[in-house]
């Protein structure tokens, strides 16, 4: 698989990822606008755990899967239970169910779109298993029980979030296995806190310039060669 080159920025990854908690889902996000239709694919009552935002001019696809909503303490907090104790339960889960509705309908329907697919905290469990095929796959705080990084995969993190912080063995372990495997797939950003509550929060991404880019495409053929921008 060849992927050009494709990037967000930290600003704009704090502005989807913010809005991934709104309900209702806001109808247009810096000129991406909601495919109501495909998100709805996420709906449980009335919280979307998954939206798509579309580009059309420049073909361009958002897929945002937002976290653990504490409107949502029954069903959602479950499904972390479940995969606290089993990562091939939690793709049993309603919650991943709906997740991957979503990713395969995107993929379908926008299928030469730009898609990348963008997650926090709970949401990263999804990005990673599900954004295999998006130009990036990129998470905030995610919650991992050291899954392999994938070679489109980058992450986000505070150094005072412990929710990620089983990610860092792989990103040491790729950084020394893949030379081409660079700093740009995992961004810790340095804890300014003692509260888990603030420093497992979207708003941490202020603290990056926000014209930093995420993310870049796989220039050759071979799975490990990346190039970041």
């Amino acid at each position: 698989m060849v992927l050009n080159g494709g990037s967000i920025t930290a600003n704009e990854l704090q502005i989807f990822l913010v809005a991934s908690y709104e309900e209702p889902s806001p109808s247009n996000i810096l000129g991406y606008v909601l495919d109501e239709e495909l998100s709805n694919l996420s709906k449980l009552v009335n919280q979307t755990t998954a939206r798509v935002y579309v580009d059309e001019a420049n073909k361009k696809v958002i897929v945002s899967h937002r976290g653990t909503g504490s409107e949502m303490m029954g069903s959602d907090w479950l499904n972390n239970v479940v995969y606290a104790g089993s990562s091939s339960a939690y793709k049993l889960t309603p919650r991943y169910k709906r997740a991957k509705a979503v990713q395969d309908a995107v993929h379908k329907k926008y299928k030469n779109y730009n898609v990348t697919t963008v997650s926090h905290s709970q949401g990263g469990i999804l990005s990673h298993l599900l954004g295999t095929q998006s130009k990036n796959s990129i998470s905030l705080n995610p919650a991992y029980k050291y899954e392999n990084v994938q070679a489109n995969e980058y992450i986000i993190r505070s150094s005072g979030d412990v929710v990620s912080a089983a990610s860092v063995p792989k990103k040491m372990l790729n950084e020394s296995l893949y030379p081409g495997f660079t700093k740009r797939h995992m961004i810790t950003i340095p804890a300014e806190s003692n509260n888990p509550l603030i420093e497992h929060s979207p708003n941490i991404l202020t603290r990056l310039d926000p014209n930093t880019k995420i993310g870049s495409g796989i220039k050759e053929k071979k799975y490990r060669e990346l190039v970041g921008y």
